[in-house]
């Protein structure tokens, strides 16, 4: 039930209201993550305000739909300034903090203003990128704006070097959807390491093709691009290549998605899983648990709280502790098959021959020298220190425990 994502109560104009009568009836929901201090919100908001307004007064469908607020101001004056101009909102109460990190949490926001779009009935999500709707569908002419399926998307023609193809040419294989650009220095760099690994795959034998989104500007640079890759890409300017970044909600390049056969996501990491294996032995690279932490790793916390187990460019230390969370590691990726959901935590121990990554970590979340137990979570911009600095297998994981059942007091990341 949707009603299950938020507190039994949300505020309303001042007043509190139940949240099953608020939905009640609706269609969607739509969750507004966003905060006075930041001015793209001040931008965008004005914009939601109206589209909503004109929904409520002119749609087909209008009362089908509720707008709730989730707050990551700094104080409640701020918060009660900025919700008086967002009128027929709702909104997660200010001092119910931990409601608000929990959404946050739950629907991966990494950055604001973000809208999430779910089912107001079942909670399934229908977008994370409600912005665009707003944006792009003024009149809401889409509304409830059901996504297309993958399978749906990817059907149509596409390039094989100089021939084209159609979705039958990656039937019953793995898909690597590579989004990238010529004009992106990043892109320049890993394209040839994936271009090693594809042909390993493929003259292996493996089940494996790529699928280039490009984001190149002209029909000139596509092609040289292009020509230096051995699979297959979307035309320039094909518009499966939007709905793709929208439906894995793309925030840069280059990003690599891997798809099974089934149509569902094995990694949408495939960056890193490339860059940490580049022979493919692990093939077709389901997401770990368990990690070394380094530069090919570190993108896992930015969308995954991450257990922080820093041990320096100690090798001994190291093998000690991989060895010691690998049952850990396993309950958890199997938890997390069962349930068809992403890995609600990874395990990151530093990599001795990276020792430079766990540095960066350090002045980012300003953990200091000491500190040899954490856990980041990006998602709900909080880090916890471990009360006891301990590199002990028991204290690692009672406090790894801890954090999943909700018992630890951490600290909000400094902006």
């Amino acid at each position: 039930m949707a009603a299950a994502l938020f507190p039994e109560k949300l505020q309303k104009e001042g007043n509190e209201v139940s949240t099953s009568d608020v939905l009640a009836g609706k269609k969607l929901c739509l969750i507004y993550f966003s905060a006075h201090w930041c001015p793209p919100c001040r931008g965008f908001t004005p914009k939601l305000v109206e589209w909503f307004k004109n929904f409520e007064e002119n749609h087909p469908e209008k009362g089908k739909m509720a707008v709730v607020f989730a707050s990551s101001d700094r104080s409640e004056s701020d918060f009660n300034e900025y919700y008086a101009e967002m009128h027929g909102f709702h909104a997660v109460p200010f001092a119910d903090r931990k409601a608000k990190d929990t959404l946050s949490q739950k629907f991966k926001v990494q950055g604001i203003p973000t809208l999430v779009i779910v089912d107001a009935q079942t909670g399934n999500l229908v977008t994370r990128d409600g912005r665009s709707i707003v944006t792009n569908d003024p009149k809401a002419e889409g509304f409830p704006f059901t996504p297309k399926s993958l399978g749906e998307i990817l059907k149509g023609k596409y390039l094989k070097q100089k021939e084209e193809v159609t979705e039958e040419a990656f039937k019953d294989k793995y898909i690597g959807l590579y989004f990238s650009a010529s004009w992106c220095g990043p892109c320049h760099r890993f394209t040839p390491e994936l271009v090693k690994t594809y042909n390993t795959l493929v003259q292996a034998g493996k089940p494996f093709e790529v699928v280039f989104v490009s984001a190149d500007r002209d029909q000139a640079s596509f092609d040289e691009y292009y020509g230096k890759m051995p699979w297959m890409a979307l035309p320039l300017k094909d518009k499966r290549a939007d709905l793709l970044n929208s439906h894995f909600e793309v925030q840069g390049i280059p990003h690599l998605v891997i798809i099974a056969p089934d149509g569902t996501t094995v990694t949408d990491d495939g960056r890193s899983a490339v860059g940490s294996d580049p022979t493919g032995e692990h093939f077709p690279w389901k997401p770990k648990a368990l990690r070394k932490l380094n530069e090919n790793t570190i993108s896992a916390v930015n969308e995954t709280p991450a257990l922080l187990v820093l041990t320096g460019d100690s090798e001994e230390q190291h093998k000690q502790m991989f060895e010691a969370l690998s049952g850990e590691a396993a309950s958890i990726e199997e938890k997390a098959a069962e349930m068809k959901e992403s890995l609600p935590v990874v395990m990151l121990v530093t990599d001795p021959e990276d020792d430079e990554t766990e540095k960066m970590l350090r002045r980012f979340a300003k953990l200091g020298d000491d500190t040899c137990l954490a856990i980041l979570d990006i998602p709900s911009q909080t880090v916890y220190k471990a009360e006891k600095q301990d590199l002990a297998v028991d204290n690692v994981l009672a406090f790894l425990h801890d954090f999943r059942a909700g018992k630890l007091a951490g600290e909000k990341l400094s902006r």
